[in-house]
Order: C-alpha cells, then sequence, then structure tokens
C-alpha cells in the first residue's frame, strides 16, 4: 500500500513541523480517533492530509525521515503516559513486529 499517493496541492516540507507540532498533531489524530487502535501509517497518512502536504514532491529520504520522526515522537508521547502502544502482530523468523496506538484517557 503507497502511503504518499495523491494529496493536496498545497506545497510543504515536513521538516518545518517542530518536534512539538509533531507530538501535538498526533495528539490530536489519537483524539478524534477515541479508543480505535491506528498503526504507524494510519497516523502517517492523517498527518499528510491534515498538514496538506504534496507527497510526490517528498523524496523516499524525506519520507524515511517523517517515519522516524513520527516514531520518534509516538515513543515521546509513550513515554509522558499519553499514548500506549500494542504489539499487533508478530513475525517469527524476522523478528519484525508491527504496532498500534491509542490515546490514553
Amino acid at each position: 500500500m503507497k502511503l504518499w499517493n495523491a494529496f493536496s496541492e498545497k506545497r510543504m516540507r515536513l521538516d518545518h513541523l517542530s518536534a512539538l507540532d509533531l507530538r501535538i498533531k498526533t495528539l490530536r489524530i489519537l483524539e478524534k480517533n477515541e479508543g480505535e487502535q491506528l498503526d504507524l501509517d494510519q497516523i502517517a497518512r492523517a498527518l499528510v492530509d491534515e498538514s496538506a502536504i504534496n507527497s510526490e514532491s517528498l523524496e523516499d529520504r524525506d519520507r524515511k525521515n517523517f517515519r522516524n520522526r513520527l516514531r520518534r515522537a509516538l515513543r515521546a508521547l509513550q513515554r509522558y503516559g499519553e499514548v500506549q502502544r500494542k504489539c499487533v502482530t508478530t513475525t517469527i523468523n524476522t523478528k519484525k513486529h508491527t504496532y498500534s496506538y491509542v490515546r490514553k484517557g
């Protein structure tokens, strides 16, 4: 599933979001979806939609950087007790885990 296909025409760089802005926007998205478990792709897609970012202008490096920044923001929110992370699936051979996130409260 392509995360970055067609979004709005407005251009904006993901780098302009500070770490605090990213945390706040992520919390708002989780609050909108009360009690629903969202995975990293769903949260990223909602952030991209909300920020009106033109995904076609992003390079692979920018996309990877954004996903890493989003992971760090979610880890920080988890540390502060705002977000709960749950392991949804585990692949035994590759030891890969898929997580979902839900707003505590």
